[in-house]
């Protein structure tokens, strides 16, 4: 013979909730000792919904889901009666909707809905929600997952009010069931490029980032997808540049963007939705490019760049990865002394890039990126880009330039040597200085050719003298003759 499921475990197990009755809780309608069931009568009772995340009570309580719930009843005569729960016939009608029940999938079998379906007010920060005022049969369904990344909802489940307690045949006029849910998280990533646009080495360089966000499977349709991006100092956020789901292009309508903080549209969200919900969903990969511009009084550090993801009412953080800004110090001095330093000597100065040399990068066609002349305590500096870099990478990163004086100091001569520095974040600061020497040509005073020599020079100079007096004295006696 088969014994017949009590409605308590039946109820138990298809919610996949724990009613669980606290003594306090109860209100009798019979004496303790009754032999069986006295009806309910009028009165009414409640129902108390405790919402926690799966496996975890009484831990992380669920804030913000929202439930229903509906009178269960039969056909009779063509309309959907609610059962009488004072009556035997009542309890049997009842007892063939909760055993014809789908615990696993939440469907009826022989019920039938009245009404419509009335929710429950959100469930608090506690999880909790209560519905007071009820007589009948329920099904109680999960709607909405509030602020919560639910990716497997609470499975639908009947409840009565009150409900019958084995122990002492009583009726337990104040429910409670703990209905659970599995969450899902986001785990979004954030890349810089390997190179600013366009090749850029210095301060005003544009910096390009991408954020990919894995939207979850969900068992809801998503109401709120934000990405904002916040770029430490010495940087700021300049514009988004690409919106891409699965690869394709957004439409405009489908997002807002709105200084750093980008929000999709109803629209956006229908296609995520789309991908993400419905009979055969799978992750849907949401992408966006942006820019960040390095200030024009950025000093030598490392820039970072931390974005969040909001699915709902979840903010999921993203790594920080780094553009690495160095500085170099050319200090113009005398040869031999470093303490006599020198102004107006002038530099350019060029990457270095994969070139074996400077002369070799120069003579390549490698550019001026930077130049400058050094001021009245001898100093020439620059700020220069060393590296980008992910996340996770922690090493030391590096970056060759070449140096090339192209107007030396007055009175000191030019030297146009290239010279080759490196700009490290393995440096204090990140800063490296360079000491460049130049020389000043001496003009020497010219010998003379000795005593004799000059002794020579001298008659020879009389006689010259002397010869050009007589030719003066001979013309002037011709001149009188005649």
């Amino acid at each position: 013979m088969m014994t017949k499921k009590n409605p308590l475990r039946r109820i138990a197990a298809a919610a996949s909730a724990l009613a669980l009755v606290g003594a306090s809780a109860l209100a009798f309608s019979a004496p303790a000792s009754a032999a069986g069931f006295v009806p309910p009568g009028e009165d009414t009772g409640s129902l108390t919904l405790h919402k926690y995340e799966k496996d975890n009570m009484p831990g992380n309580p669920l804030e913000g889901v929202v439930f229903t719930r509906q009178s269960v009843g039969t056909m009779v005569g063509g309309v959907c009666t609610a059962p009488d729960l004072n009556t035997p016939a009542g309890w049997e009608l009842a007892n063939s909707i909760i055993d014809s029940f789908d615990e696993v999938t939440g469907a009826m079998g022989v019920g039938c809905l009245i009404g419509a379906p009335t929710e429950f007010p959100a469930t608090l920060a506690d999880g909790s929600t209560t519905a007071s005022g009820l007589k009948g049969l329920y099904i109680i369904k999960e709607t909405s997952p509030g602020p919560n990344l639910i990716v497997a909802p609470a499975v639908p489940f009947i409840v009565s009010v009150p409900m019958p307690v084995e122990e002492g045949s009583a009726w337990d006029f104040s429910v409670d069931a703990y209905p659970k849910n599995t969450l899902t998280t986001v785990t979004p990533t954030k890349t810089v490029g390997n190179t600013n646009d366009g090749g850029s080495v210095v301060p005003g360089a544009v910096v390009p980032w991408t954020i990919t966000v894995p939207i979850p499977v969900a068992a809801f349709p998503y109401t709120t997808i934000e990405v904002s991006d916040t770029p430490s100092a010495g940087h700021t956020f300049t514009a988004w540049t690409s919106v891409q789901l699965n690869g394709v292009d957004l439409d405009a309508a489908d997002y807002d963007a709105t200084g750093n903080l980008l929000k999709l549209t109803d629209s956006g969200l229908a296609k995520v939705n789309a991908i993400t919900t419905g009979d055969d969903p799978e992750v849907a990969n949401l992408t966006v490019g942006l820019t960040t511009t390095v200030s024009a009084d950025v000093v030598p550090s490392t820039l970072t760049n931390k974005a969040s993801v909001k699915l709902n009412g979840q903010t999921s953080p993203t790594g920080e990865p780094q553009s690495h800004w160095g500085k170099i110090i050319v200090t113009k001095h005398v040869k031999g002394n470093e303490n006599a330093v020198l102004k107006d000597a002038a530099f350019n100065i060029y990457a270095k890039g994969t070139a074996a040399t400077c002369e070799a990068a120069i003579s390549g066609g490698a550019t001026v990126v930077a130049s400058g002349t050094t001021d009245v305590n001898g100093e020439f500096s620059k700020i220069l880009w060393i590296a980008n870099a992910q996340a996770a990478d922690t090493s030391v990163k590096t970056k060759a330039y070449c140096l090339v004086e192209t107007a030396a100091p007055a009175g000191y001569i030019l030297d146009s040597t290239p010279r080759e520095f490196v700009l490290s974040t393995n440096n204090a600061n990140h800063t490296t200085t360079v000491m460049f020497p130049n020389v000043k040509p001496s003009s020497a005073e010219l010998p003379l050719t000795g005593a004799g020599g000059t002794l020579a020079m001298t008659v020879s100079g009389l006689v010259l003298v002397g010869a050009g007096a007589g030719a003066i004295a001979v013309a002037r006696r011709r001149s009188h003759k005649a």
